[in-house]
């Protein structure tokens, strides 16, 4: 792979629309709060589906 490849792959896709970004083929959206460790994936899963009633489960991950 070369360098301008890699450097390309790793560089973050523009959210569109409230949609999150996608870094290394991961979605990511930005945190509202940074997670304590004691917050479990169905709490800050809970917090996403507040926070996004009407977004699909791909987009609040």
């Amino acid at each position: 792979m070369s360098s301008r490849t890699q450097q390309t792959e790793s560089q973050a896709t523009p959210s569109i629309a409230g949609s999150p970004s996608v870094v290394d083929g991961v979605a990511i959206s930005p945190l509202v709060k940074t997670p304590e460790p004691t917050w479990t994936v169905p709490w800050l899963l809970a917090d996403r589906i507040e926070r996004l009633p009407e977004a699909t489960l791909i987009e609040r991950k």
